[in-house]
């Protein structure tokens, strides 16, 4: 989720200045928006509690995360209105306050206290580690995409979307017991 998520947030600002010629300002209100809805969304599954299942709810966030970031693509391609493209990259910030904390806590419920630590911690770093191999990567596709004359955006969203997409595949395998 963060290596999907993270990849579309590295370029947004940028995107929405290079596609649509919005100033810093305006631009930076995507990083606003998606802030408040990570924010709220992160909040409203902490008050599902065991309503939902943490599985069913990082499904949810997955599909959510998906959903965001195809449709981002999809605005950035068609040049689309650039309140289309804050919008759906909100949607992705909606997914993953919904699944990303629930990540975590149901870690913690399927570890036993021996393996509580080291779970935790592969955790950490998988997270991180998958973000900055997301950013890297990303950051030679839109360079090769620059140099052979391609809207460098795209081949950026559309990674985006390909890991979103393997996030729901996982989450889609997360067990219900937990």
């Amino acid at each position: 989720m963060s290596a999907a998520f993270f990849c579309a947030e590295a370029y947004i600002v940028f995107v929405l200045q290079q596609r649509w010629d919005l100033g810093a300002g305006t631009a930076g209100l995507a990083l606003t928006g998606v802030g408040i809805a990570w924010a709220a969304a992160s909040h409203v599954q902490s008050r599902i509690g065991d309503r939902l299942s943490h599985a069913t709810v990082i499904r949810l966030g997955s599909a959510l995360l998906l959903a965001g970031t195809a449709a981002l693509a999809l605005v950035v391609w068609a040049h689309l209105h650039f309140a289309l493209a804050m919008a759906t990259y909100v949607v992705a910030g909606i997914g993953m306050g919904l699944g990303y904390p629930r990540t975590g806590v149901a870690m913690l419920a399927a570890s036993t206290d021996a393996d509580r630590g080291f779970n935790s911690s592969a955790l950490s770093v998988a997270d991180s580690l998958g973000a900055a191999l997301a950013l890297s990567f990303s950051g030679i596709v839109f360079t090769v995409a620059t140099r052979v004359d391609v809207l460098p955006f795209l081949p950026v969203y559309a990674l985006a979307t390909l890991l979103a997409g393997l996030a729901a595949v996982t989450a889609a395998r997360t067990g219900s017991t937990y």
